[in-house]
This record gives structure tokens, C-alpha cells and sequence, in this order.
């Protein structure tokens, strides 16, 4: 077992970034042992069928979760929207360093790295969501924000498209 440092530590991914990772393991897996013969298969399979099982598992456990509703090319556009190293204020002027739309709406929300994976993995619909994602959202957004936030995240999700009529 390798003890991993600070510097070693791997950095946080979404649910749908590990989604299309095991997506492109199992397909290539799959396309290779379509190749290969039986016995070869066989004696692949004692070296590597736990971790093969457990990938196989994982892939279609996220099939069936929220995270499939977000493109994962829209990933960093989306956590770029949620964190910022900047705390917004909820009464900030207008001329601050806030980046704000076209329409004037601040297109940052503040939260952490680890809260913006959790929503973009959960892609939550319903304020309720939210609170079980974000630490202290009360203090830190107020209820407008919050819907804010909520059409944010409706935008970015796969369907979006679909529903608007």
C-alpha cells in the first residue's frame, strides 16, 4: 500500500466525469475480448475480474443516477459558475469584481469545490436539494439566489432543451 501526500492526492472529479472514464474502459474492454479466444479470455479473467466486476458496477449504478443529466464538456463552465474564490455579497455593487452577465445577474455562486461536485452530480431540481448539498445556505444566499442557482443548474442539464416548449 502507497501512503500519498499532499501533492500526491488526487484531485476531486465528478460523477459524471468517472461515468464516461469506466464508459470508455468497459467499451474498449468489451471490443478487445470480442477478439480474443476463449481460453486467453479465461485466463485474463482470474488475474482482473474483481476490479472488472467492481468497474462494471459503478458504470451501471451511474447510468441510472442524476450526474447523466449534465454533459460532461459543460462540466468546468458549470463548476466555474458555482465556486468562486471570491465570497459574492448579496448586496454588492454594481461595480464590483462579481462577474455578471449581460443581463446584470452575478453568474457566480460561492461555493466550494466538494459543493460544486455534489450539485453537479445530484443536479438537484428542488431548493430542499440544495440545503442538503450546501453548508449554511441561509447565511450565505438568500432565497433569490437560491432559485437562481436552481435555473442555473436547470440550464446546464441535458434536457433542458426539451422541457421548454
Amino acid at each position: 500500500m502507497e501512503v500519498l501526500t499532499d501533492s500526491d492526492s488526487p484531485s476531486l472529479i465528478s460523477n459524471a466525469e468517472v461515468l464516461a472514464l469506466l464508459e470508455r474502459k468497459v467499451t474498449k474492454r468489451k471490443e478487445k475480448e470480442a477478439r480474443q479466444n476463449d481460453r486467453r479470455r479465461k485466463q485474463r479473467d482470474t488475474k482482473t475480474q474483481h476490479r472488472e466486476w467492481i468497474e462494471e458496477k459503478v458504470y451501471e449504478y451511474l447510468q441510472n443516477s442524476p450526474c447523466i443529466n449534465v454533459e460532461v464538456s459543460k462540466l468546468d463552465e458549470l463548476n466555474s459558475k458555482l465556486t468562486s474564490s471570491k465570497r459574492q455579497r448579496h448586496r454588492a455593487d454594481p461595480s464590483s469584481t462579481s462577474s455578471s452577465n449581460s443581463s446584470g445577474v452575478t453568474t457566480s455562486f460561492g461555493l466550494t469545490e466538494a459543493e460544486a461536485i455534489q450539485i453537479s452530480n445530484f443536479m438537484p431540481t428542488e431548493p430542499v436539494e440544495i440545503h442538503l448539498m450546501v453548508e449554511e445556505l441561509h447565511d450565505r444566499m438568500t432565497e433569490s439566489k437560491q432559485e437562481e442557482l436552481l435555473q442555473c443548474i436547470a440550464s446546464y442539464r441535458k434536457d433542458a432543451g426539451q422541457d421548454e416548449t
